[in-house]
This record gives structure tokens, sequence and C-alpha cells, in this order.
């Protein structure tokens, strides 16, 4: 019953927060420090921490082109 809408969006916020995490990884500062300054609560730091690692900066701009195309569609 949610609005895919809605979940797009909340999806494409997280693509967002992680593409931000991402390119301050890529200037230098750990995982960690880029989760810390995320605000992440503390059941999703392993989670975010992993996604952060895995994903790559190209990748996750990709991810949000394609999550903003959506969200118009």
């Amino acid at each position: 019953g949610l609005d895919p809408g809605v979940m797009l969006g909340a999806v494409l916020r997280q693509a967002l927060a992680l593409l931000k995490a991402r390119q301050t990884v890529d200037g230098g500062r750990s995982v960690k420090e880029a989760v810390s300054a995320m605000r992440v609560p503390y059941p999703r730091i392993p989670a975010t921490e992993a996604a952060l690692s895995q994903w790559t900066g190209p990748k996750l701009g990709e991810a949000v082109s394609l999550l903003g195309a959506a969200m118009l569609a």
C-alpha cells in the first residue's frame, strides 16, 4: 500500500547520502569517518559501512541518475 514515488524518494535520498559519503572517502577519509559524519542510527552503521565499501562513486552516480529518471516516470 506504499506509494511508489515515496519509496523511490527514500531510496534516492539514501543513494545521495552514500554518494556524498563516497566522495568523502575518495577525498582521503576512512569509511568509518564518512559514516560517522552521516549520523546513521546505530543499528544501521554496519550495513551502511558495507554499502559504502562496495559502491564506487561512478556506480552511485549512475544509480542516482536511474532513480531520478524513475521518479520522473
